[in-house]
């Protein structure tokens, strides 16, 4: 029984560490496409906007 829940508590720690991670991942990905976005809008280029 004990072990049981010290599995359980390791899968929601799990879980929510791996929850954090994939949120890290998306706002560096947002802010990789805002970098894009800003460097061809200064050269003026639409390739950009036509990719997203």
């Amino acid at each position: 029984m004990a072990s049981r829940q010290f599995f359980e508590q390791l899968h929601q720690k799990w879980s929510l560490s791996t929850s954090l991670v994939a949120i890290k991942i998306k706002s560096e990905a947002i802010h990789l496409q805002e970098i894009l976005l800003t460097r061809h809008s200064s050269r003026g280029g639409t390739v950009c906007e036509r990719v997203l």
